[in-house]
Formats: C-alpha cells, sequence, structure tokens
C-alpha cells in the first residue's frame, strides 16, 4: 500500500482492523519501506491465496473551505498456485478529510 494513501485511519476513529477466521495461528507483521506499508503475514502451513491491496484513482477534492482526500482501495485475491488474480474486491472507498497542512497537497493531485 502507497505510505500515506489515507487508508489506514480515518481520523480519531477508524484503524485497520484485522479477524483471524482461518483453523491456524497467525502472526501479522508491519513495517514501512521505501515510501510504502509493507504487511506480512506468517502462518502453520501456508495458504493456498495471498492478497495485494491497492489504490486507484487518488485524488484530492475542495469542498467548500475543507479538501478531502479521494480514492478507492481494492483488494486483489491471488492464487498461490497460478499467480492469477482470482477476485477483486472494493474494500473502501476514501472520502477522508485532509488532516494537514494544504499547503502540503501536490496542486496536480486537486481534481
Amino acid at each position: 500500500m502507497p505510505f500515506s494513501s489515507g487508508t489506514s485511519v480515518s481520523y480519531n476513529y477508524i484503524d485497520y482492523r484485522f479477524k483471524n477466521n482461518t483453523d491456524q495461528d497467525v502472526q501479522l507483521l508491519v513495517w514501512c519501506s521505501d515510501g510504502k506499508l509493507w504487511a506480512e503475514l506468517r502462518s502453520e502451513r501456508q495458504f493456498p491465496q495471498y492478497y495485494e491491496i491497492f489504490e486507484e484513482d487518488h485524488h484530492f477534492h475542495k469542498e467548500g473551505d475543507k479538501y478531502y482526500r479521494i480514492s478507492k482501495i481494492y483488494r486483489n485475491v491471488i492464487d498461490r498456485a497460478t499467480g492469477k488474480v482470482t477476485d477483486k474486491q472494493l474494500i473502501r472507498d476514501n472520502h477522508s478529510e485532509v488532516m494537514f497542512d494544504y499547503d502540503q497537497i501536490p496542486k496536480e493531485l486537486i481534481r
């Protein structure tokens, strides 16, 4: 996930949430590197699929006196054996108020 894409927090009340609905113990590792937020899920046995989280149509929009970050966050489900995407799911339609200095918004990303 590109770092600072606004996907992890809706100010003051939503953060990433995880639920293990499998039959095995898992360990989640999270770190930042090369401008991206990375996560690795370790498990007792290999899962038949893996996931990729990505953002599309990222931009900013002014509404009244405020700016909002707009984007769509998707999850690809990828078959481990074939490497083919078996499902693409919209997981967040992001419309978040910008909570930092508006002068830091890249002008080319304002629509």
